[in-house]
């Protein structure tokens, strides 16, 4: 089996300043995905330790985040092939 298909993050945009504290992630649909996992940073060290699976959503909902931080993202495509990072990029920005 083949990693799923290349995907877009699609927003927050990456860079994006002056967010609300609670927001939506969202991404575009990876072709062969079982499921999805994403990643928020307060560092943009590219060193996400923590992965939250979201199942087969393309979106995940935060809360409780903090006025004024920077947060960094990133989502990833998963089956039994491989793993696929939106953007085609295992960084986030």
């Amino acid at each position: 089996m083949a990693a799923p298909g290349a995907f877009v993050k699609l927003s927050p945009a990456d860079g994006a300043t002056a967010q609300a504290t609670s927001l939506t992630l969202a991404w575009a649909t990876s072709a062969g995905a079982s499921s999805y996992e994403y990643c928020v940073d307060t560092t943009n060290d590219n060193a996400c330790a923590t992965w939250v699976n979201t199942g087969t959503a393309t979106s995940a909902a935060l809360s409780g985040l903090n006025d004024g931080t920077a947060y960094y993202w990133q989502a990833r495509a998963v089956n039994p092939g491989g793993t696929t990072f939106a953007d085609g990029i295992s960084t986030y920005a």
